[in-house]
């Protein structure tokens, strides 16, 4: 528990108040929000994608006992593009870093791809419009608030 100690200037009392909720949500790992992989033998070195609160980070492994991680910030990311196939997707995740090349994952399941998508999009959506308390949810709640915000509606529906 972590308690901080305010002092008031105006009238020298101390206000003590707790962290204890944050220090919960960090510990019982709500950090991270979603994890997808590419299908095994379709892809025998499987990258993985994590999105947290934060940002997103994509595990590529080229090479056996070797990883290259390349972690995003919702404020870095511009767009998020699927490509279907007939049994998988290819998710490209666009970004505003000049010089580096976008990120990509294939053999995706379709679904799970899609939910991803949502996810990442929502949360750039809450991140842009300033939407704080959304990211203070738990993780259930983020995942579904993130979701609804990332999907898309077609007009009139």
């Amino acid at each position: 528990m972590i308690y901080y100690i305010v002092k008031n200037v105006d009238t020298r009392q101390k206000v003590v108040f707790q962290t204890g909720e944050l220090e919960k949500t960090i510990t019982r790992g709500e950090a991270v929000l979603w994890k997808i992989k590419s299908t095994f033998p379709f892809d025998p070195l499987p990258d993985e994608l994590i999105v947290d609160r934060h940002k997103i980070s994509l595990i590529k492994r080229p090479f056996f006992f070797s990883e290259r991680v390349t972690s995003l910030s919702y404020d870095d990311i511009s767009n998020v593009v699927i490509e279907h196939s007939m049994v998988f997707a290819s998710l490209e995740i666009s970004h505003k870093i000049f010089g580096m090349q976008p990120l990509t994952m294939h053999y995706l399941r379709k679904k799970e791809a899609d939910k991803v998508k949502q996810l990442i999009l929502g949360l750039i959506i809450a991140k842009k419009e300033g939407n704080k308390e959304i990211f203070s949810l738990s993780r259930q709640e983020l995942i579904k608030k993130a979701s609804e915000l990332g999907r898309a509606r077609i007009v009139g529906q």
